[in-house]
This record gives C-alpha cells, structure tokens and sequence, in this order.
C-alpha cells in the first residue's frame, strides 16, 4: 500500500472522528523543557550539555541535588532555545545508554523554575527567567577600531587631542611589529632553501597539531581502528541535526569516560579525554561534523542484487558474516529476493535496508520462498536473534510470508527479533501473509532483551481467522521496549500481542479490520513468559477500528450488512482469563496502564478486564459510529457463560484493586469471551471510515421531517403572527416524537434479528472464501 496515500486516508479519518494531531509531539509544542531520568551520578552539568546540545542549543538546565549532602539526584530538566530540538532528542536519546545506564527522555508540558531566595531567606519564584546555560554573547570590534591600537585606555572621543594619540599609538604598535619581523629575519638570514623549506614544513605540522582537540583525535582514531568508515544511516535531515552545537561545553571528570549509544543511529562512541577541562571550538564541531557525515556516507550505486535468485540466500548470509560490525546490507530498490532460508544477522550494529529508504512500494521485497512440508518448514525471512545482535537494524523494506491461503506452517514469524539483545530497531518495514504465527515477533531470550523500537511500519495481512489458523501482527516480550506509530490491518489472532514485557510503551498505533474476524486488537493476556507481570507498561493513543457496514449506505439507517461478519471480538483484552479461561487458574497480570485509546466500528468487547490486579484503565472513548454485537459461538460450551456485548466490561470476582473509568460494566463471568461469534449477515455493522475506505461517509441519527420542520418554522416566522408560531410547535412536537419512537422501534427491530439469527443452525464463523 502507499504509505503517502495511507496517511492521506489517515488524516481523513482522524478529521471525521474528531482525533487529535497524528503526532504526539504536538501536545508538547509550547514547552521547549524535557526531562530527562537515569543520569549518572558521576555527570556533571557540563557532561549533559555536551550530550544534549548535539540537537540544539541549550540555554537552561536545572540538575536537583539532594539539600544535606549536595549528591545529585540522577535526572534533569533541560530548556532548548528551540521547541523543535525537544522532539530530536525524545525521539533519539530515549533509551540511550550512557556510562551504563539507560536514559529516559520525555517532553515535559508545564516547567517551573526553581524558586529563589530572597535576603530573608524566603523562597520566591524568580523575577526573569533563568538561562543558566545560554553561551556568552563575546563582541570583537575589529582590528580597524579607533581604540583597539593600543591595549591602553580608551580615549573620551570629546579630547581634542584624540585623534593625536590614537596616531601615536598606531605608530608604537607598527615599530614594534617592525622589530619582531627584523629579528625575525636575523635569526634565519643564513639559512639555505632545504632548511627553510624544512622549516616551514615542521612549522605547518605543529600548527595542524595544535588545532586538532582530543575529541577529533578519538573520532579519527575510533575510524582507523575500524579499518573502514562504519555505515549507519544518513541522518534525516528533519530529524536530526548534523553533529555538536555546543561551542563552549566542559567536562570537568578528570578522567572522563562517556560510551554514548545512539539507538536511531546505531554505533557506540568512546570518549576518552584524560585532561581536566576540556572546550569544544569551532573547528572541533565543523570536524565531528565532517566525521559523521563520512560515517554516514553510503554509495547508493552498488546493491546486491536478487539474480541469480538460486544462490541469493548464500550471498546475503555471506555478506552479513563476513561484513562484521557496523555493516549495512543495501538491497535494490523495485527487487524481489526469493530466499530458501532465513536472512541472519550476524554482528552488533549491522542493518538491512534498501538503498535510498523509500517508504512506498519500491522498497526490495524478501520473499519467503523455502520448502514446507507436513506442516513445517520455512517460515521467516529475516532473523535478528544471534548472541552478538545488539543495535541491528531492519529498515525501508518489504517481507511477503506467501502463505496465499495454506494452512499455517509451524515455525517462527516473518521476522525474528530479540533474544539476549538491546537496541534494535525495526522501522518502515511492510510485513504480511506470513505462514508462521506472526508477522513479526521479538522473543524475550532468557529475560534479558531490553529496549527495541519498533515504528513506522505497515503490519498485515496476517493469518486466516478460520479456527486456529490466526496469527498476530506484533508480539512483543522485550522489556522496556516502544512499539509506535505502526499500521496494523487485517491481523486475525492479537493484532499487539504483549507478553508482559515491563516497561514497555505502546502508542499511536492503529489497527483495523476489512474482510476477517479479529480476535484481539491489543492484548494483555499472556501470563508467560513475565509471570504476569506488566509494570511499567503504558498501552494509550491507539485508535483501534472494528468491522464497518459494507453494503451501500441507506440514508434512513445508521447500520448495514459486513460482507465478511468482520469485526473484533475484544479491543483490548486484559487478564489470562479473558483468553484462555481457567488454563492458568488463579495467576493474574498486574501492573499496566491503559488510557485514552479511541474505538470506533463493531466489537463484541471494547475492553474486557478479568484476572488482573492494580490495573488503570481511563479516558478510553468511543467515536464515531459503534455497535457491540455477537452471542453464543459453535466453540462455546454448554456450560460457559457468554456476558451481552458492550463496551466496557470487568469480572469483579477475578479482579483487585483496579482504576476504571466509570463506565464500565459488571459481568458474573469473563473465562468465555472469545467463543462469541458474530451475527451470520443482518443490518447490525455502523457504517463509518477505516485507512482503507475513505468513501463512506458517517450517518448520523437525525430525522428529515424534523430538520425540514425547523426550516419552515424560521422562514414563516418573520410571515405570521403568534398563532401560526403555536401551529409549528405543535409540528416540531410531534416530529420529536415520531422519530422516539421510530428509534425505540428500530432499536427493538435489531435486537429481535440477532436474537433470532443466533438461533439458525448457520451461524458459524466464515471459514472460508
């Protein structure tokens, strides 16, 4: 799909629900303030600046220490002379590593400065606002300036003897200038050509000696050491500016040793400075400058191509094994590769992208190709699980699982990432119709993956939604981990499965559904492999999209028929319970947020908690057109209770100590939400917008004759006296009350057809085309 025209039908519907920006940044636009958490306590207010100002310049920082012993406390609040240097360093410092431990940048919306104190000692907010890291403005007036002759004092330009002494003082400086010069030439008069020449060459190495800062040494002896320029990817110029902008920053550590892990760019540098205070110039920036950009170069001529396509699966793997560290695989743009087996990183800091990063289509395409049989066989392209994978890289590139409607093949996902890993990045990636459990999965290891992003990327198709053959869009088990800003369509089993995973952020995401039943839009089922445990994760701003009506719009009903019955049984799943009924007995997930997520089209469930403990879930809305349908499916048995269809649900019994929004509903039981099925055709889906369909327009619910009566009521009204005004309000009443009770009617019309269709031996879940 065209990831321009996709954000096109985004905005659209974004417009039509009433949603705010599609970027989260946006909140934060009037406050130039982050915070920033995890520092060392080893950092000085120097050592941060230096780190930060590389997004821009910095003009305040306030570093809170502790009043009796003046340790610091670990985190900061930082001010940019430009908003827009907040959301580089959001985007790339959050989850950066620094002298080992883990940064954690945010916006901050409404900063106070410190109070100050007075002479009696009271605290007071501060007069002006306080710029305690805004560089020295230093005038130079110029050689040419009437008093910059002589270092003597400056001259009232009212003497009359001034321009006299500013003469005389011109007339000192140049003798002595004179006399330096003669000496100079005294002192190597005798010299033969070779030795000046020798001299001069001594005298050239020295200066450039000189000018080189410790800071270029250890990016030019960081390169020689590689051999060859590593080669992560161009910095986007919008994203990211290009080196330090810091011209006067001090570290004050005497022996200060910064490893500094970009996580967007992917590469670890190692500072080492052995003096005691140390100045960034000038020179040093346009050099780090030129550094980065030779590290960024790549040649965009030279791609490996697919042909022939029998030994392409050895070439790839070749290059990344003998690539080492750092190494990027550039595929070809509008290229197919018809790989036999997995495509395996193999160093820390490696990528596979394609040349140029387009975002569309013309993106190179894996295409899973190896043999299946029985049931297994090859299922993923693309596997980032190795001991050694720390901060690899997927980028701008499209994987086809071709599974093309077989039964599902065991084995793992379209992509593979995780392990005993940090720092990978999955971004701008079109994954679908994978023939193994998920389009794209990061495996916990044994508990140690830490701080993947995943982003921008077009997830599904994904599975069949026929019994057991489903599979999910993202299953994420990676602490402290950020799934954003991704396109979720047409997965059938979770479409954000998170198993647990602490710490985890998953935002502005959207799913939807088109011609298949999904079972969970974003789940928080899963007790393994965390043990339930779900601290620290924050699932909010995701717009999650259920089955809309397909047939053509009938301007007197507010819903239609789905082709396909689609919908979404649960929008967001919360508890063991809820999915896998008694499987895991008393054991309950804890610890999550869930907040201000938006639902629109039809579910069974919008939220349904069970068997969880210390959960808040509030600001969650419903907009747009909703419908909660389905009852008793062919999988349920007899003795399972299936609750009523509605938006928000909690099993009191299995819960505790839970924040909800007010209204959510009550249930006796919650261990057999997912057997319910929908209604086998019948008018019950709203109609309304998903990324895929932007032609059909809402329908609200307001009466023709109520609308046209108020209309000729407004233009009688400057005709016709007070009596002919008595006659429309007797028409207006009467409207009102024909459209009550032709609502009250419609209303009791729906609910008798599903209670009726649930009842036909027919209603089955679609298994087929």
């Amino acid at each position: 799909m065209n990831v321009v025209k996709e954000i096109n039908k985004i905005n659209q519907a974004e417009l039509d629900l009433g949603l705010s920006g599609a970027s989260w940044h946006d909140e934060y636009k009037d406050s130039a303030y982050i915070f920033i958490g995890g520092l060392h306590f080893d950092l000085t207010e120097g050592d941060v600046i230096t780190i930060f100002s590389q997004y821009g310049e910095v003009l305040d920082l306030n570093m809170p220490r502790h009043k009796d012993t003046g340790a610091r406390k670990g985190f900061a609040f930082l001010m940019y002379e430009d908003q827009r240097s907040t959301i580089l360093a959001v985007d790339n410092l959050n989850g950066a590593k620094v002298l080992e431990k883990t940064l954690r940048v945010d916006h901050v919306k409404n900063y106070t400065q410190p109070k100050v104190k007075t002479e009696d000692g009271e605290l007071v907010d501060p007069e002006e606002q306080s710029f305690n890291a805004k560089p020295l403005m230093i005038d130079d007036e110029g050689a040419d300036s009437d008093t910059s002759a002589s270092t003597g004092a400056s001259i009232d330009p009212e003497d009359p003897m001034r321009d006299y002494l500013i003469a005389q003082r011109r007339e000192k400086k140049a003798s002595e200038k004179g006399k330096k010069k003669s000496k100079s030439k005294g002192k190597h008069k005798d010299e033969t050509p070779e030795e000046r020449k020798a001299r001069k060459a001594r005298r050239k190495e020295k200066k450039e000696k000189k000018a080189k800062s410790s800071a270029l040494k250890d990016v030019e002896d960081l390169l020689n050491s590689l051999g060859r320029p590593p080669s992560p990817p161009p910095f986007d110029d919008a994203r990211r500016s290009e080196g330090f902008h810091s011209t006067n920053c001090t570290l004050s550590l005497p022996t200060f040793v910064l490893y500094l892990h970009d996580v967007s760019a992917g590469h670890t540098l190692n500072y080492r400075n052995t003096i005691q205070h140390y100045h960034y110039s000038m020179k040093d920036e346009a050099a780090i400058r030129r550094a980065h950009k030779r590290m960024a170069a790549r040649d965009s001529s030279s791609c490996e191509p697919p042909d022939p396509a029998n030994t392409v699966t050895n070439r790839l793997n070749q290059l990344l094994q003998n690539g080492g560290d750092g190494y990027v695989l550039n595929l070809c743009a509008n290229a197919r590769y018809l790989i036999q087996a997995p495509i395996l990183f193999a160093h820390n800091n490696q990528e596979i992208s394609t040349v140029g990063y387009p975002t569309d289509d013309s993106r190179a395409t894996l295409v899973v190709s190896g043999p299946v049989n029985n049931g297994q066989g090859h299922t993923t392209a693309v596997d980032g699980t190795c001991a050694n994978c720390s901060g690899i890289k997927l980028r701008h590139i499209q994987i086809d699982g071709t599974r093309n409607g077989a039964p599902s093949t065991k084995g793992g996902g379209n992509i593979e990432f995780g392990n005993a890993n940090t720092n990978q990045l999955i971004e701008y990636v079109k994954s679908f119709d994978p023939r193994g459990w998920t389009c794209l999965h990061v495996a916990e290891g044994p508990l140690k993956c830490q701080t993947v992003t995943i982003q921008n990327n077009d997830i599904g198709p994904c599975g069949s939604d026929a019994f057991q053959e489903w599979a999910d869009g993202i299953s994420i088990s990676c602490r402290n981990s950020i799934v954003r800003n991704n396109m979720i369509q047409g997965a059938t089993d979770g479409g954000i499965v998170i198993f647990g995973s602490p710490g985890t952020q998953v935002f502005n995401n959207t799913i939807w559904v088109l011609n298949q039943t999904l079972l969970g839009g974003i789940n928080m089922v899963d007790y393994d492999p965390w043990s339930g445990d779900y601290t620290g994760v924050v699932v909010r701003d995701n717009a999650i999209m259920g089955g809309f009506a397909t047939d053509n719009d009938n301007a007197t009903m507010s819903k239609g028929s789905n082709f396909e019955n689609a919908i979404i049984k649960i929008g967001i799943a919360v508890g063991p319970r809820t999915w896998f009924g008694d499987k895991f007995g008393n054991n309950v997930n804890t610890n999550g947020v869930i907040q201000n997520n938006v639902f629109s089209g039809a579910f069974s469930y919008g939220i349904a908690a069970t068997s969880s403990r210390n959960f808040t879930i509030s600001g969650n809305v419903m907009q747009g057109n909703t419908s909660f349908i389905g009852a008793r499916g062919s999988l349920c048995k007899d003795t399972d209770v299936v609750p009523s269809p509605a938006p928000f649900i909690v099993d009191p019994a299995t819960t505790k100590s839970m924040v909800l929004q007010s209204d959510f509903q009550s249930i006796q039981d919650g261990d057999s939400l997912t057997c319910v099925l929908p209604p086998n055709g019948g008018d019950f889906w709203p109609y309304g917008l998903n990324p895929s369909n932007t032609s059909a327009p809402f329908v609200t619910q307001t009466s023709g004759p109520n609308a046209t009566n108020k209309s000729s009521a407004a233009s009688s009204s400057s005709n016709i006296g007070g009596a002919v005004a008595g006659v429309i309000v007797g028409i207006l009443a009467a409207a009102v009350l024909t459209y009550l009770v032709r609502r009250w009617h419609l209303s009791r019309k729906e609910k008798t057809l599903l209670y009726n269709s649930t009842k036909q031996g027919h209603y089955t879940q679609k298994l087929s085309q």
